[in-house]
């Protein structure tokens, strides 16, 4: 479940960092995600945020309340930090698209692998099955690296499928109307 939630929220914060949201909206939901705890009714920019936050909120704090039962110790704080990562990556996209910036390719690659959204999908549901995991392994630089490495392959995995609907559509662009 932990899995399936998390992958319909970051596919909607996708889609609302990619379309559906002003500048203003996306600061103001990275913002609520900093604040956490001290939120109130009046802290939201729009009723979207507002769904947004409260979805991530409910979800981190449901799977964190799980995985403590489980495992013994807390991770909430650790799965608000992997939203926060995801969403200051998913903003750094929106403002180099805004600003019509062209990253070079070590900028993308440092940043593609956390917008790639694995890290709020597959991280917190490895606290809810298999082994238990230690608290030093979470944090561990090897840890960090195995995801990082699995992030990346899913990321050019993605662009590659994505380059390939483009190029056929632009060809099929190209023979249907300028023939």
């Amino acid at each position: 479940m932990s899995w399936a939630r998390n992958g319909v929220l970051t596919t909607v914060v996708d889609d609302f960092f990619d379309i559906g949201g002003s500048g203003e909206e996306l600061v103001n939901l990275i913002e609520l995600v900093e604040k956490w705890g001290g939120v109130s009714t009046t802290d939201f920019f729009s009723v979207h945020v507002e769904i947004i936050f409260s979805a991530i909120k409910n979800t981190t704090n449901e799977i964190g309340e799980k995985a403590f039962s489980r495992i013994g110790y807390h991770v909430t704080s650790h799965i608000i930090e992997i939203w926060l990562k995801l969403l200051n990556s998913m903003m750094k996209e929106a403002e180099w698209t805004h600003n019509k910036v062209v990253p070079t390719l070590e900028e993308y690659m440092a940043n593609a692998y956390v917008s790639f959204a694995s890290g709020p999908i597959v991280l917190p549901a490895l606290y809810l099955v298999g082994p238990n995991i230690p608290e030093e392994v979470v944090r561990d630089t090897e840890y960090h690296n195995l995801f990082k490495v699995m992030s990346t392959c899913g990321r050019l995995l993605n662009d590659i499928q994505g380059f390939k609907v483009s190029v056929t559509s632009l060809l099929y662009f190209s023979i249907t109307f300028i023939n």
